[in-house]
């Protein structure tokens, strides 16, 4: 099995977040000034909208439906209200928000009378209270839901909602890392782009007019966890199908969700937060909470192991997936060794980029110019350039849309594997083969090619944000430190040792500038991460245990600063299972014993996080037989980051949200 590491594509940690009530609805201003901008984009006035509220299969009559736009002032900030309070249709609430009622049928009209501050802004519905079926004279309080509608530009007349348990579970689930409670979802000015696309997921899996979830999202080559998204749905439909807040359906499904330590939510939209905040807490309790014939089919079966929501995207032909990047868009750039598949005739190696919500955007063969070949590691420029190391001895730079940029392909080097780009724009390229580290300029020009006595094996390379490179000598065990001139920082041998370094082979550096670098062990023993100080001593006598055993390989850090890793077990070490794990800075692994599983982990290798926080795994499937590779994308569980790396490393934000 080829040995690919992946330099710093951050990955995601969950802050908690206690419950949140929807009790009063918190003050807001006005529309002006509060809404997410992507620059000075027009105001866009909104146009009749219609829809309707369920409690499962139920009309909610008499329910508040409130019109917010998404706030702008950092993550979480206060959501401005749209509707018109001036107008006779829409009635204000004690805080000032405006809302309509839903009639005796669920169904609801808001008037073109409301205005979007710009076109850009990410607009969703809440329906609060009502009555789902029951007598006459019902009001339960704790019925909150949620419909993440997206960009205001996109909503028209012919826009119709539903908006339900269902609706609730796929915009919670996609927008967790953006909001605290209904009235509270935003993102910082620096990251709209994440915001938006944190949208996008919500109705990649669940359409805003939708009675049940996709089974395919709309490209057409993702899978969605549908009946897994209907169970949560049902399981919230046990409170919200009954009177009161206070009844025991509701109690029961409050109990559960309470986050260890944590306060118990008090509606169906802070429960549904607080389990997607934590998926491994009391999963097999809250599956039980559903009804024998639930609302939403089809649905599990059985408990799942998590509440966490992955879709796996197929890519085209027999790939197989190697390293990540993302763009500033959100793309998701990977490198594709199809020659390495056990297929015939053999197939083509590229460089596949995929869209924020999983299209493939770079045909049906990937982008080859250039001449990719065995390609493992990239980067992306903050312009969106596309850096290639082929182990076939060349690197490679392409635009984004895929075609060769001038003066490249470089060619030279023994087997170039990890790569990273200073903020400079120089790339800096290991060497699996060699003994040195090779500094590329922008144009194409070798300007330094480093040795140290004894480093052998290059594999993943880091840079912090003094310039140093970071580089892991796989054959050495060691981690060498270069200067931003390309002096040797680390001594005058292999590197630094210690921390319990066993093969390591991937390196990722937190805000503090700590290197994390995961070892790849190469035998059916525990595998794990070592943490050095950027001074070079080890921050831990020993490395941090992520598993009981298996291989790992790639790592990354996300925007709270933990660290998230994939481990192979069956077809990389004959036993075991395939994983994600999760560590807090200190090396406390946060996933529940055995990581986090998902149905479509086959021998995962690549990991990275994006502005939304969603986080990305590639399944190279192996390379022994004719199974395709495939993307499993992890909705929501990580804490956003700035894409690309090098944008995030001038930026001073590596290990930091945007």
């Amino acid at each position: 099995m080829r040995i690919r590491i992946q330099h710093r594509s951050s990955i995601a940690a969950r802050l908690f977040v206690g419950a949140a009530t929807f009790g009063s609805i918190a003050a807001l201003t006005g529309c002006s000034g509060m809404m997410m901008s992507t620059g000075n984009l027009p105001a866009a006035a909104g146009t009749s909208l219609h829809g309707t509220a369920k409690g499962g299969q139920q009309p909610l009559t008499g329910a508040r439906i409130y019109l917010f736009a998404a706030g702008a002032t950092g993550y979480a900030s206060a959501s401005p209200s749209l509707l018109n309070t001036a107008i006779p249709a829409v009635s204000t609430d004690l805080s000032g928000n405006g809302y309509v009622l839903t009639d005796a049928t669920g169904s609801f009209t808001i008037t073109g009378d409301w205005t979007c501050a710009h076109a850009s802004d990410q607009v969703y519905v809440l329906a609060t209270g009502g009555n789902p079926g029951l007598a006459p004279g019902t009001n339960n309080s704790a019925i909150v839901l949620m419909d993440a509608l997206g960009t205001c530009s996109t909503l028209s007349s012919s826009t119709f909602i539903v908006v339900n348990e269902l609706s609730t579970v796929a915009a919670v689930t996609a927008l967790q890392q953006f909001m605290t409670d209904g009235t509270h979802v935003g993102s910082s000015a620096t990251n709209p782009t994440g915001l938006a696309n944190a949208f996008a997921s919500a109705t990649n899996m669940v359409d805003i007019a939708a009675v049940s979830a996709r089974t395919t999202t709309p490209a057409g080559n993702g899978d969605v966890p549908q009946s897994k998204l209907h169970s949560l749905a049902n399981i919230l439909a046990t409170c919200v199908n009954t009177s009161a807040g206070t009844s025991a359906e509701c109690a029961t499904l409050f109990t559960a969700a309470t986050p260890s330590g944590g306060t118990a939510p008090d509606n169906s939209l802070a429960a549904a937060l607080d389990i997607a905040l934590n998926p491994s807490n009391n999963v097999a309790t809250i599956y039980a909470i559903s009804t024998p014939i639930p609302p939403f089919q089809p649905s599990l079966t059985a408990a799942p192991s998590n509440w966490t929501f992955g879709v796996t995207y197929s890519l085209g032909g027999t790939p197989l997936p190697g390293y990540f990047a993302i763009d500033a868009a959100g793309n998701v750039w990977i490198t594709n060794l199809a020659s390495e598949k056990a297929v015939s005739p053999a197939g083509t190696d590229s460089v596949i980029k995929i869209g924020p919500t999983g299209a493939v955007l770079s045909g049906a063969t990937g982008f080859t110019a250039g001449g990719v070949h065995l390609p493992e590691g990239l980067a992306i420029d903050d312009t969106g350039n596309v850096w290639i190391a082929n182990t076939s001895s060349s690197v490679i730079k392409l635009t984004n849309a895929g075609t060769l940029v001038s003066g490249f392909p470089f060619i030279g080097g023994n087997f170039p594997q990890g790569i990273a780009l200073d903020i400079a724009g120089n790339a800096w390229v290991s060497n699996s083969q060699g003994v040195d580290i090779m500094e590329i300029s922008p144009g194409g020009s070798l300007l330094n090619d480093v040795t140290s006595t004894g480093f052998t094996n290059g594999q993943g390379v880091a840079i912090d944000t003094s310039g140093n490179v970071w580089a892991v000598g796989q054959g050495s065990n060691s981690l060498l430190k270069l200067s931003g001139a390309g002096a040797v920082l680390s001594g005058t041998g292999s590197g630094f040792a210690g921390a319990g370094l066993d093969a390591p082979s991937g390196a990722a550096i937190d805000a503090t500038g700590h290197v994390f670098v995961v070892n790849s062990t190469f035998a059916a023993k525990a595998p794990s991460i070592s943490k050095f100080n950027n001074n070079g001593t080890a921050a831990n006598a020993s490395a941090y245990p992520t598993g009981t055993k298996g291989f790992e390989n790639l790592l990354a850090i996300d925007g709270a600063g933990t660290v998230w890793s994939v481990v192979c077990g069956p077809r990389c070490i004959g036993s075991g299972t395939d994983y994600v794990v999760h560590l807090a800075s200190d090396g406390t692994v946060l996933t529940p014993a055995g990581g986090i599983v998902h149905p479509s982990l086959s021998v995962p290798q690549a990991v990275a996080v994006d502005a939304s926080g969603n986080l990305w795994v590639g399944n190279s499937a192996g390379q022994s037989n004719s199974t395709p590779g495939t993307v499993t994308e992890f909705i929501g569980i990580a804490s956003p980051v700035k894409t690309p790396i090098q944008s995030a490393l001038k930026s001073s934000l590596l290990g930091q949200r945007p």
